[in-house]
């Protein structure tokens, strides 16, 4: 069984919880089979480049960056179709 997660992030969320909360899954006891993380809308450049370096080590981690905001409910049935997992565990951007 193919499991998914999928956060959302936009230009609020603080890059330091961000971090926790991927570092969060990467050191769980199942890692998902894929990441998706969303950028719902512009984003600072912290926080950028710091979605893009783990884009970039874990090729399991896939970024959808939206080019405006359109709030939590829809960025999240964004990555929800984005996923191909047969579970999806949701997580919002500071949980750990």
């Amino acid at each position: 069984m193919k499991l998914s997660c999928a956060i959302n992030v936009y230009i609020n969320d603080r890059p330091r919880y961000v971090k926790e909360a991927i570092e969060s899954i990467l050191n769980q006891s199942k890692i998902p089979d894929e990441l998706i993380i969303v950028v719902d809308g512009p984003i600072g450049i912290q926080l950028r480049n710091l979605i893009n370096s783990y884009e970039v080590d874990c090729e399991f981690i896939k970024v959808f960056s939206l080019a405006k905001n359109i709030g939590i409910g829809a960025a999240r049935n964004y990555a929800i179709n984005r996923c191909t997992g047969d579970l999806i565990a949701i997580m919002d951007a500071d949980d750990i």
